[in-house]
């Protein structure tokens, strides 16, 4: 079969994996998945540009269907960091494309597709460092990202071994050869990645459900019932200190700065309490201004972890106009 079938296979391939990805991202309404179908689609268009453009026009071929790949690459990394809320768009990437278009132009690069090769190739290889850094990046809970991180590495390994025997083994048969590797691993690539990106999605939501579930929406502590179920496996191994809290003249709070300042005092103590709590201690909140906390400690390590709450909470009320602190028992 000669390389010119393999990589239309590769193009038909990439297709219909970008119209399964924005069909699914559409349905599932996930950000994720609408960049990873855009990568894929950037990558068809631009293998498309690879097919067409050795016959029809060159430039597509080793110019406009590379950076078309480079730019699925990014789309990729984009899509991973909205796994993690709050993350801002990066378009500087883009520029790596933008360069390829204009590099890929020179006349050393367009008459020797080996050469091609060898500096493509540590582009593509950051692009997947990138994103296997980005995969690990994904909540810890989420096991699915060490496939996914691992995956990228391979493929970052396959373009450092191509460009290692483009500048070792400079030939006409070293360049046929990858001709033939280079789509055949790319469908191995896409065919494992698209499945990987969908479990990394559905373990991702399935994991905010969870969490969801077992934290206060309002101070980001567990909800009671968490708190409690956590408390008696931990109780069952070793004695601990509990202390029990609540925030003083609350309902003052509520009548003089109202509802909207409630809740921002016990956003605060939300905050405080997480900030002073150690490794492996407990918080939960337990009815409307009261709080519960288990110590893996003794009673001493208790009292002063109680002493630098309430300090620090105190000092945070009043530095918003609150006139506040807790109590424990």
């Amino acid at each position: 079969m000669p390389p010119a079938n393999l990589f239309l296979i590769l193009d038909i391939m990439t297709w219909v994996g970008a119209l399964l990805l924005l069909g699914v991202s559409t349905i599932m309404r996930s950000a994720t998945l609408r960049y990873w179908g855009g990568a894929y689609l950037a990558g068809a268009i631009g293998i498309a540009g690879v097919v067409v453009g050795v016959k029809y026009w060159p430039w597509a071929a080793y110019g406009l269907g590379p950076a078309l790949v480079l730019t699925g690459y990014w789309l990729m990394w984009m899509g991973l960091r909205q796994l993690r809320p709050g993350r801002p768009l990066v378009l500087w990437p883009v520029l790596v494309a933008a360069c390829w278009c204009v590099v890929s132009d020179w006349r050393i690069f367009a008459h020797n597709e080996l050469l091609r090769f060898a500096v493509f190739s540590p582009a593509g290889f950051l692009c997947m460092v990138a994103i296997a850094h980005e995969s690990l990046r994904i909540p810890a809970r989420v096991e699915v990202r060490w496939l996914l991180a691992g995956l990228a590495l391979l493929h970052a390994a396959f373009y450092a071994a191509r460009s290692l025997c483009a500048l070792l083994f400079p030939s006409p048969d070293t360049t046929q050869l990858w001709l033939y590797i280079t789509p055949t691993e790319a469908i191995l690539y896409e065919f494992s990645d698209a499945f990987l990106i969908l479990f990394a999605v559905l373990a991702t939501r399935q994991d905010t459900l969870r969490t969801q579930a077992h934290t206060d929406h309002l101070t980001g502590l567990l909800n009671r019932r968490r708190f409690f179920e956590l408390a008696q496996r931990v109780l069952q191994d070793r004695p601990c200190a509990v202390l029990v809290f609540d925030v003083d003249y609350f309902k003052t709070v509520n009548d003089t700065h109202g509802h909207a300042g409630g809740d921002e005092v016990l956003r605060v103590l939300g905050e405080v309490c997480r900030a002073h709590l150690r490794k492996g201690d407990l918080i939960g909140r337990v009815g409307g201004d009261e709080f519960a906390m288990l110590i893996r400690d003794d009673e001493d390590a208790a009292r002063r972890i109680a002493a630098r709450i309430r300090e620090a909470f105190t000092s945070a009320c009043q530095a918003r106009g609150y006139v506040t602190g807790v109590t424990f028992g």
